[in-house]
């Protein structure tokens, strides 16, 4: 955004994300307003904040790992990616909502919502003309989105609810969530609550910040363990390396 003529974003950009997040989002925001806000959330994603998370990842990294020594202990057929998108929107979650999800161990109703919502996300082009007839669609995202804005109306308020108690509070915390509520706070420095239009837009940027990130991501580990197979003498210098490194 710092050339002298914006090109405007793409309106297959909007309608993908629309049923989503209403249309108000990082991604599509256009101008001074993609500016602010991404000025805003610059700091969750420094790279100080993200070490700080680091343990956070391993915790969930060894949920994973432990996942994989049943499975191949069982010795069962499983679905790879099943474990890892739960592991990634897991490691997500930490970081847009400072919040455990535990989809790797339990169901989780957010979760569980936005990854049966990607399932019925149209990307506009189908080489099965009938789903672009797909009447059902609108009505299960709609649904899937009533489901994860339910999760978030609850969360919201008890995270706006410790940030009004202390400033120390306010300044400690780096989640996307909480930089939104804290940009929110020092328009509103006297609110008793979170109106209703600022509420949508929030829970408009945590959905889109989870969605975005877990899906690739997830498949990019799924790859990587496919590459690792196939060629068993990098898989044993890997495994070398991680050896070396935890000091076994």
């Amino acid at each position: 955004m710092t050339q002298a003529v914006q090109i405007p974003k793409a309106k297959t950009l909007r309608s993908f994300l629309q049923p989503l997040t209403g249309g108000e989002d990082l991604v599509t925001f256009e101008g001074d307003t993609w500016k602010r806000w991404r000025r805003i959330f610059n700091p969750g994603f420094s790279a100080a904040h993200v070490a700080s998370l680091i343990p956070g990842m391993i915790e969930e990294a060894e949920v994973f790992k432990n996942a994989l020594v049943e499975h191949a202990t069982k010795g069962d057929l499983f679905y790879l990616e099943h474990l890892t998108l739960n592991l990634t929107i897991d490691i997500i979650g930490r970081v847009v909502m400072d919040l455990k999800f535990r989809s790797q161990v339990q169901h989780n109703a957010f979760t569980a919502a936005l990854r049966r919502h990607i399932v019925w996300t149209s990307t506009g082009f189908h080489i099965n003309p009938l789903e672009y007839f797909n009447v059902l669609r609108p009505f299960v995202q709609k649904y899937n989105t009533s489901v994860m804005n339910h999760y978030l109306t609850q969360e919201l308020p008890r995270r706006y609810g410790a940030m009004q108690e202390t400033t120390a509070e306010r300044n400690s915390k780096r989640s996307v969530i909480d930089l939104a509520l804290k940009a929110y706070l020092e328009e509103h420095p006297t609110a008793k609550g979170i109106d209703a239009d600022f509420k949508e837009f929030a829970m408009a940027q945590i959905k889109l910040f989870i969605f975005a990130g877990h899906n690739t991501t997830s498949a990019g580990a799924v790859f990587t363990y496919h590459l690792l197979v196939k060629y068993p003498e990098a898989l044993a210098k890997v495994s070398r390396r991680a050896h070396e490194s935890v000091r076994y």
